[in-house]
């Protein structure tokens, strides 16, 4: 009978290691970046609602005329109606022009997030252009924000009868270049971001392997 040695059976050694079957470099793992789906999907959210947001503003200064006119016929000739409407018809040139851009920018924004979403190269080159666009609308729309609103007060303020002080008017025109200034800052933050990301090296490296 055969017997087995001391503290049980012995363990055939491990087998030695063997080298590579293929030819080449060893492949390395690589890991998949996130930003592309990060910012696709910000461009592709900024971009749906800035579109819908330019179709809603189109559409109500289409109807424009007709509103202006109803508000003249039931101001009945009142001074502050009628000073008022002559201030919005003023700007209503660049008001239209200003918003038909917007929206063209905002589609541009939607097609550059739906190309990084895809990891396509297209998406990059339509951001750098949709930010360079979107920066050179933003001063345009902030002077019009500003100067519509100073001409709104001023047909505010030769109203008959009580109305608002003078001071009430100059904290009004104090509140609104507030609003000018954060609305522009707020409006080129994403287009400088988008401006000084997309043109990191290491990002530019990982685009040119894109479709």
């Amino acid at each position: 009978m055969t017997q087995l040695p001391p503290g049980g059976p012995a363990m055939p050694p491990p087998a030695p290691p063997t080298p590579p079957t293929t030819p080449g470099a060893l492949p390395i793992a690589m890991s998949v970046s996130r930003w592309p789906a990060v910012l696709g999907v910000i461009s592709i959210v900024l971009g749906a609602g800035g579109s819908l947001n330019g179709c809603f503003q189109l559409g109500f200064l289409a109807l424009m005329p007709f509103l202006m006119d109803l508000a003249e016929a039931a101001s009945q000739g009142a001074a502050v109606s009628t000073e008022t409407i002559d201030a919005a018809q003023r700007f209503m040139p660049w008001t239209i022009a200003l918003n038909a851009g917007s929206f063209v920018v905002a589609v541009m924004l939607l097609v550059a997030g739906i190309g990084l979403l895809r990891r396509r190269r297209y998406g990059v080159r339509w951001s750098v252009i949709w930010a360079w666009a979107r920066l050179a609308i933003v001063l345009p729309q902030a002077w019009l924000g500003y100067v519509s609103s100073q001409a709104q007060f001023a047909a505010m303020s030769v109203q008959p009868g009580p109305g608002p002080v003078p001071p009430v008017f100059g904290l009004m025109t104090g509140m609104a270049l507030v609003f000018v200034v954060l609305y522009a800052i707020w409006s080129a933050s994403y287009p400088v971001f988008t401006l000084i990301w997309m043109h990191r090296g290491a990002v530019k490296h990982e685009t040119m392997t894109w479709a």
